[in-house]
């Protein structure tokens, strides 16, 4: 999951399940509710703490392309679509 995500030292990282380092975890036991209501708050925290810390980019863990996580997954590609 990691490949491509650079110095992860330099962003911010979302994790899902059993992610050890993450900056913040959308569910530690990978459920996919559990990571739908934790979404905006933690997006929401991570930017925040980016924009403090100089941070230049948040990692998001991958999250299961099944039920709910099709959702997520779609929310997640807005939210880092360039904004004009």
């Amino acid at each position: 999951w990691s490949r491509g995500l650079g110095d992860v030292y330099k962003r911010q990282l979302l994790g899902f399940g059993n992610i050890p380092d993450a900056t913040l975890n959308l569910s530690f036991s990978g459920d996919l509710f559990e990571a739908a209501a934790n979404l905006f708050q933690m997006l929401s925290s991570l930017d925040q703490q980016a924009i403090k810390n100089g941070k230049k980019s948040i990692a998001i863990s991958p999250i299961p392309e099944k039920g709910i996580g099709i959702a997520i997954n779609d929310r997640i590609k807005r939210a880092a679509a360039h904004k004009d």
